[in-house]
């Protein structure tokens, strides 16, 4: 009886994966979602599977420009042919196309092309915050973006610094691609530098190229300078302690002084003016001084020097005894204690 119908081929291709060459385990069906790739998923043993009544001569394939035969690569038996070992990592472009052509024993031959998944792509991530070279202290807050083109798996954040265990978070949830971790460093020392890393893992084992940005902690609040360089002046008058022997005629009164601050830089001075006429106002506070209602205002600063900055502002003071609270407060928020002031009109 003569034969017209050509060979069929397998809906779907078999494979296994790894990340050797050296490959065990079961096959399984090749779907539009398998994965291969990256590192876990480097290699891959293909089995191909054709059928017909008289019977496979041979098998022929073609993949990524290389062409393999059955009669000599791998092992094929009754139609079922398992290719050598082929790695994909250098395959680009998402896929890979796999080319069959059976011939039976009539010699009436039929193709199929099977279209393999290949994700090297390595996640893109970023750190978005805190910039570089900031200063932080307290509690660490790091976050950032983090995509890939198939399936993200986690996003590894480590913090190190010299004397303290390096400390790891990972993060499997995303916010339409962002993240966020917090570490807790109150007990790292002042000036000390921390190195965060980020680094992205997709489903196939692929990493992006380490991300890091250094921060520097700072705890060390800002603190007023008195000596002969640096003099505190209220009115014009040096300032040699909290109680002024000064009398004022006048309501405007010059306040003028320095603050060291070494790490992160200046922020803002938070000053209240208290007398008779205000005495139901709470007294400003190393605590309170940003509550509403508490400070009478805020004073800037210029920097004149290294570490220096200086503070020259008016304030508005009543009949008799005024008390003056100055409250300076860094870049990071470190807070200085409250400068107490008496002055009177």
């Amino acid at each position: 009886m003569s034969d017209s119908y050509p060979p069929e081929f397998d809906d779907a291709i078999q494979a296994r994966s790894s990340s050797t060459s050296t490959l065990s385990g079961e096959y399984a069906s090749v779907t539009e979602s398998t994965l291969f790739g990256g590192v876990n998923k480097k290699y891959i043993q293909l089995k191909v599977t054709a059928n017909d009544a008289n019977g496979i001569e041979k098998i022929t394939a073609k993949i990524a420009g290389v062409s393999y035969t059955s009669e000599s690569d791998g092992t094929f038996a009754n139609g079922e042919w398992i290719l050598p070992v082929i790695d994909v990592s250098g395959v680009t472009g998402g896929s890979l196309q796999a080319a069959f052509t059976a011939k039976d024993g009539a010699g009436l031959q039929n193709s199929k092309t099977y279209t393999l998944q290949i994700d090297n792509e390595k996640p893109r991530v970023s750190i978005t915050s805190p910039a570089q070279s900031s200063y932080v202290k307290g509690t660490l807050t790091v976050e950032g973006t983090a995509e890939d083109s198939n399936h993200l798996e986690k996003v590894s954040v480590t913090i190190s610094s010299e004397g303290k265990p390096d400390d790891t978070h990972e993060i499997t949830s995303f916010t339409n691609g962002a993240w966020t971790t917090s570490f807790d460093i109150s007990s790292y020392a002042n000036n000390a530098l921390v190195t965060i890393k980020a680094v992205g893992e997709d489903s196939v084992g692929n990493k992006n190229d380490v991300v890091t940005r250094t921060v520097t902690i700072d705890k060390q609040a800002p603190a007023l300078l008195s000596n002969d360089t640096y003099r505190e002046k209220i009115g014009g008058n040096i300032v040699t302690g909290e109680d002024q022997t000064n009398w004022y005629n006048t309501t405007s009164v010059l306040i003028e002084g320095y603050f060291q601050e070494a790490e992160s830089g200046m922020d803002v001075i938070y000053y209240q003016v208290k007398n008779s006429e205000n005495e139901a106002t709470a007294q400003m506070t190393a605590s309170n001084y940003a509550a509403s209602g508490v400070a009478t205002g805020t004073i800037g600063t210029n920097s004149i020097a290294a570490n220096i900055y200086k503070y020259n502002t008016n304030i508005t003071i009543g009949s008799g005894t005024n008390t003056l609270r100055l409250v300076a407060v860094d870049k990071t928020g470190n807070v200085a204690n409250v400068i107490s002031r008496t002055i009177k009109m």
